[in-house]
């Protein structure tokens, strides 16, 4: 009863600012959001479906990669440059489990925004799609230019783990702390 009436406080509350901003990206990410938890998976198609930024996002968080793959690829056919998109590829790219696509993604992201936050973004996929070799070259090269930067030492403790050299990486984990 309870978690009912306050769902329907906050899905009303959404309306309204959905309502007073249809514009506002993060109105259309939280009530977006807030639909997908709720189950209302029509009600988003139709609400956002002129806007296929909102809906690629949300096909991703929903686990619809295909979906969320084919927005992204018609909207990088019109503008290639668009870092959101290939930013979005990439992690579709991750999550699907596409070395090459995560590879060529990745490296597009960095030739448009070549920000620390990228550079870990890249290592980090690399990492989780099994590409540990490549990603234990990034990382060096990363820590090599960043050697301050913490998550640059925390993927550092994560390759060594994963060539199961648990005391360096328990070290280097201690060292950032």
């Amino acid at each position: 009863q309870k978690k009912a009436a306050l769902l329907e406080i906050a899905g009303s509350a959404y309306e309204k600012a959905y309502t007073l901003e249809p514009g506002d990206p993060a109105v259309q990410r939280q009530y977006s959001e807030f639909l997908r938890a709720t189950g209302q998976h029509a009600k988003v198609e139709s609400l956002f479906s002129g806007d296929q930024g909102v809906l690629w996002r949300y096909y991703l968080r929903d686990g619809r990669y295909d979906q969320a793959r084919a927005l992204l690829e018609g909207l990088y056919a019109k503008d290639s440059k668009d870092a959101s998109v290939v930013r979005g590829l990439a992690v579709v790219a991750q999550q699907t489990g596409d070395k090459d696509s995560v590879k060529e993604y990745s490296e597009e992201l960095l030739a448009i925004e070549d920000t620390v936050d990228n550079q870990l973004l890249q290592i980090q996929m690399y990492l989780d799609v099994g590409l540990v070799k490549d990603g234990g070259l990034k990382l060096a090269a990363f820590r090599e230019r960043n050697p301050k930067e913490p998550r640059g030492m925390l993927f550092e403790a994560l390759v060594l783990m994963t060539q199961g050299r648990l005391d360096e990486a328990l070290d280097m984990v201690n060292r950032n702390l």
